[in-house]
């Protein structure tokens, strides 16, 4: 139903990566992703804050695309950043704390098919159980975002922009609710978050827990949204 065409001199899946204030992951996720990752199937694209410029300058010097978000500074204002500025008919929202494993993204695009746009990963930490079967990390058909938004109340529009947290939650929940979402157990994309002792806290996770009380209240009064859609 959403399927296009690979555009001419395109690769099939653009690879979002928002970041902020850790240049130093930055290697590491370029070195990961394509050891275990086939080149020929995506574009990586870093997307750094303005004003981060540490991180610019490191992303400018690896094997991936620089993008700066002028908008405001949250996890959902990069990726939407990320979609208007690539055109990739596929692409994954991902972030800096993870680990690709070998056939990760081969599985992930197995299961676009029969009306399925956007397709959860396995983050080898939370056990997504029915309706809890959200993922925070995904793969979306571009044409999904296109024709009905990720959104319900915004125009093509990929994420609602919450401070940080909850953005994944009300993405999947609408795209649940909506019957366009699968959620694909072989597709490991490891978050190396300290809650599971897989990181270390550092100042952007600090911040991320801030708001993270003012996120849910925001996201409670919203739910009604995509369940009246």
């Amino acid at each position: 139903m959403f399927n296009i065409p690979k555009p001419k001199k395109t690769k099939q899946v653009g690879i979002f990566v928002p970041t902020f204030g850790r240049p130093h992951e930055l290697s590491r996720v370029v070195d990961n992703l394509y050891e275990f990752t086939k080149p020929e199937l995506f574009t990586l694209y870093f997307i750094a804050e303005s004003g981060d410029d540490p991180t610019i300058e490191v992303a400018k010097t690896l094997r991936a695309n620089l993008i700066i978000n002028e908008g405001k500074p949250c996890y959902a204002d990069a990726i939407n950043t990320a979609y208007h500025k690539t055109q990739e008919p596929y692409f994954f929202a991902g972030a800096d704390d993870l680990g690709f494993h070998k056939g990760w993204l081969e599985n992930a695009l197995s299961h676009m098919k029969d009306g399925i746009c956007v397709v959860g990963t396995n983050d080898l930490g939370q056990i997504p159980i029915g309706e809890e079967r959200n993922s925070t990390h995904y793969l979306v058909e571009r044409v999904y975002i296109k024709e009905r938004s990720g959104v319900v109340d915004m125009k093509d529009t990929v994420l609602y922009p919450y401070h940080h947290n909850y953005t994944d939650t009300e993405f999947t929940a609408t795209a649940i609710h909506r019957g366009v979402y699968a959620y694909c157990p072989e597709s490991f994309v490891e978050h190396l978050h300290p809650v599971w002792n897989k990181g270390q806290w550092d100042e952007t996770y600090k911040k991320g827990q801030v708001t993270s009380s003012q996120d849910q209240r925001l996201y409670n009064e919203r739910r009604n949204l995509w369940l009246k859609s």
